[in-house]
């Protein structure tokens, strides 16, 4: 078979070029080795050269999504308009609102009718009953993205994605009520702001798969939390949840489950909804970071770092692991403890 990942034949060039043209995704300086035409990129350092790698690796990704909702995939991204306030809902519930190919489309779609929504204020993302969002849907990755190359095309996209949702001129607020992992976490640091309700559990699971993250996690929590904060954080896979949100700066309340969505409106309007639309958007553009093209750069080399772990043998090896322990749990069992399996090496 030529390719491991069957697409659709055609895509709207129309479509696409508007992802493109809206923020481009381009750096000054970065580059990759080159294995094969699918399996990898090579950004030169001229910009348009940028964008048109971007845009054949993105259009990859999206024809495989687009495959994936063709054939009945689940869950979606809703968007609701409300005089002031938009509401995005991330609605999977059955799979913690992980993420299908047809949600990849979804957001996209969200994303860019939000930026052509001339009367809002701010937006909330959120997730539908009882959890905000659990990554990539197992089932999509499985079938789609367990290789090198469109793990890599998806990082891409989802980074660029969440730039652009990070450059709206609207205040975002992520409601984070239960979990928020692997790729949930690196949604909520595209957000301005994030309200936890008791629930809530940011973790970044990526470094107990053997991976990095894809979508700009890594260097968005460094700006939210410091550096070395976040190095723990990705490292240790520990959680940012009630006890420690606040002081850590990652979160701004804590409330009820059942009050999430009602608390963050009261909050957006209390704190910001004295300026006028247009005087918001403004000043989301003037309090952005200064240097922009460093920070895209480092987003490229955070896709590049994800390419190199993903879909390798470790990686797989990491994701059995954790199905394991998985079923343990469920059965009320624990694993052996490393340290003896060490100690008695005849034991089985």
């Amino acid at each position: 078979m030529a390719t491991k990942l069957s697409l659709l034949q055609h895509l709207s060039r129309r479509s696409f070029n508007g992802i493109i043209k809206r923020a481009p995704f381009s750096s000054s300086s970065s580059s990759s080795s080159s294995s094969s035409s699918s399996s990898s990129s090579s950004f030169s350092s001229s910009s348009s050269s940028n964008e048109q790698e971007l845009q054949r690796l993105c259009g990859e990704f999206l024809r495989g999504c687009e495959e994936d909702a063709a054939e009945g995939g689940v869950g979606s991204v809703d968007l609701l308009l409300g005089r002031e306030i938009a509401e995005i809902k991330l609605n999977n519930p059955k799979k913690r609102n992980a993420f299908s190919g047809r949600m990849f489309l979804d957001f996209e779609k969200v994303v860019t009718q939000l930026e052509s929504w001339k009367e809002g204020k701010a937006v909330i993302i959120h997730g539908a009953e009882g959890a905000f969002c659990s990554g990539g849907d197992l089932d999509f990755v499985a079938k789609s993205l367990m290789f090198p190359a469109v793990g890599y095309q998806m990082s891409l996209f989802m980074t660029h994605t969440l730039n652009r949702f990070a450059s709206l001129p609207l205040i975002s607020v992520a409601m984070v009520r239960g979990p928020a992992h692997g790729g949930g976490a690196e949604l909520a640091t595209a957000c301005d702001y994030r309200i936890f309700t008791r629930t809530a559990e940011v973790r970044f699971v990526q470094a107990r798969l053997a991976i990095t993250t894809g979508f700009g996690g890594a260097t968005r929590l460094a700006g939210i939390i410091g550096g070395k904060q976040a190095l723990k954080f990705l490292c240790s896979t520990d959680p940012i949840n009630m006890s420690n949100g606040r002081q850590l700066g990652f979160c701004e309340l804590i409330c009820k489950d059942a009050e999430g969505l009602d608390i963050t409106k009261v909050w957006l309007s209390d704190v910001f909804f004295k300026a006028p639309a247009d005087i918001i958007g403004h000043y989301k553009r003037l309090t952005r970071p200064l240097d922009t093209t460093a920070l895209r750069q480092r987003h490229l080399e955070e896709s590049e770092t994800f390419r190199e772990t993903w879909g390798t043998d470790r990686h797989f090896q990491a994701k059995a692991d954790a199905a394991a322990e998985r079923l343990r749990s469920a059965a009320g069992q624990r694993s052996p403890p490393q340290s003896k399996a060490k100690e008695n090496p005849q034991s089985s």
